[in-house]
């Protein structure tokens, strides 16, 4: 395996690991309200804290969650574009 081979084997693992633990412990009992399509303001999630600043001056604790909740059901960016509340 070539030093290339393995970086991009790594952030697959990674990106999986990500996406488990964004299920298992921010999403949790809420996918079932994910995957039927409620509103993001129907969806009971932990609250994000911010470590730093904010992305842009707009962003909310509702584009936290959108962000959370998008990920999960798509799991990348594409998928959440078509999202008619993104």
């Amino acid at each position: 395996m070539n030093n290339c081979s393995v970086v991009c084997v790594g952030r697959v693992l990674l990106r999986v690991r990500l996406l488990y633990y964004l299920k298992q412990e921010v999403i949790g009992a809420q996918e079932e309200k994910v995957f039927l399509g409620k509103h993001y303001s129907e969806i009971d999630l932990p609250t994000p804290t911010h470590d730093g600043e904010v992305p842009v001056a707009w962003w909310d604790e509702d584009a936290d969650k959108s962000l959370l909740i998008g990920t999960h059901k798509h799991g990348q960016c594409p998928g959440l574009r078509r999202e008619a509340w993104f």
